[in-house]
């Protein structure tokens, strides 16, 4: 007697698994979100009080982030795309720390640049891991 067996295709398995995952990811963003809404603005004090965590995390950026793209434009991809992206954002992470140095207030200019900044070497160091996969 020949017994077939259902096999899951290798494509079920996937989704199941992509399934399982935003569950959970859902489940820790219902969680977190709450907490993070009343902690903001109180974190937001405090770096407005101590600059200098401002400046480590960018150079914390400058550094992991360089170190990310040359080994991956050195060893899959050879393209230039995400170090000029990542150098824009770095461009505008530290021109906004200039001003904000320079006038030393809190500007919206100060707040928008870094943010910018962040933005564009985010989108490189995804771009980056794109190009590695392909």
């Amino acid at each position: 007697m020949n017994i077939q067996k259902k096999s899951h295709s290798h494509h079920t398995h996937h989704t199941e698994q992509l399934s399982v995952f935003l569950s959970i990811a859902c489940a820790i963003h219902c969680m977190l979100t709450p907490i993070l809404v009343i902690l903001m603005p109180m974190a937001g004090l405090y770096l407005e009080k101590y600059h200098w965590i401002e400046y480590v995390i960018i150079l914390s950026v400058i550094v992991l982030g360089s170190s990310s793209l040359y080994h991956g434009y050195k060893l899959h991809h050879q393209k230039m795309l995400p170090i000029a992206l990542f150098a824009f954002g770095v461009f505008f992470m530290i021109l906004g720390s200039v001003l904000h140095l320079y006038f030393l207030q809190n500007s919206i200019l100060h707040h928008l640049l870094t943010a910018f900044g962040g933005i564009f070497c985010g989108i490189a160091q995804f771009l980056n891991l794109r190009l590695e996969k392909n």
